[in-house]
This record gives C-alpha cells, structure tokens and sequence, in this order.
C-alpha cells in the first residue's frame, strides 16, 4: 500500500476508532473515553468525557509519545486545532505555549470544552508536531474527531 494510503486509512481508523471509544464509554462508569492513534514513529492517546451535563465543563486530552527509535520535535511550530459544534465551547487553537508539557519524550495538551447545549456534539481537529529520527524531523499533522453527549440543560 502506498504510505499516502496508508495516511488516509489510518485517519479513517482513528476517527471510528475515538468515535467507537467515546459512544461505548457513555454507557458505563469511566468518566472518560480514549483512544490511541499514530504510526510507526509516534503515537498519540486522545482522551475526552464521553458525556457531559450542559453549563459544565471538562478537557480534551492529547498526549504525543515517541515510538522506539525517534523523539519529538521541541523546536517545530507545534499546533492543536479545534472546531467544535455549535453546543461545546473550545479554543480554536493551541500553540506550543499553550502546552502542558513539551519534552521529546512527551507533547501533551489539555483543552478546555464547555458543554452549552443539549445533544450529540462533536470536536473535529487537528495535532501538529515533528517527530524526529536522529536529527532528521518531520512534520505530522494527525486528524482526529471526538463525540460526545450533552445531557440535561437547553
């Protein structure tokens, strides 16, 4: 398979994989959902309240690690873009300075959500880092979106 393909499917798989996360994670008692997605060089684990009581808030979490034999980029314009549907409130965008931690080891952001309105809501996004083999960085821009149910209020 061609390694664009390669991209695409592993988007595909990741966006029903955090999808299928999030919907069976509702219906226990976990209070948050995750999923992990990447490739060969890096993965990253992204993790979200499957539900969410309209006027209260939580944090999207993602977490980027290295696989074996690469780190991650502390110099490259690192980014966590968001759109969010009309019933959450969330940043729109998150530069390096706005993470948690930045280490070649890990990247890590926690991004506030605010449930406004009742119903499915959704988080589409975008993670931006370099992964580095020795000194040879690139750069990886990983898709993800994220359900999650509103419950109560308006």
């Amino acid at each position: 398979m061609h390694p664009k393909n390669n991209q695409v499917f592993a988007h595909v798989i990741g966006c029903v994989s955090v999808t299928l996360a999030v919907l069976a994670c509702g219906a226990g008692p976990n209070p948050h959902a995750a999923t992990e997605l990447g490739d060969r060089r890096y993965s990253v684990v992204i993790t979200a309240p499957p539900e969410l009581p309209a006027g209260s808030s939580g944090h999207l979490v993602l977490e980027a690690r290295p696989q074996a034999g690469h780190k991650l980029s502390t110099d490259f314009p690192t980014r966590l873009v968001l759109l969010s549907s009309s019933g959450l409130d969330a940043p729109t965008e998150l530069d390096r300075e706005a993470a948690e931690e930045l280490r070649e080891q890990t990247i890590r952001y926690a991004a506030p959500i605010l449930a406004r309105k009742r119903g499915s809501q959704t988080i589409e996004g975008k993670l931006r880092i370099g992964v580095c083999t020795g000194n040879l960085c690139e750069p990886v821009e990983l898709p993800f979106e994220v359900n999650l149910l509103v419950t109560g209020g308006s």
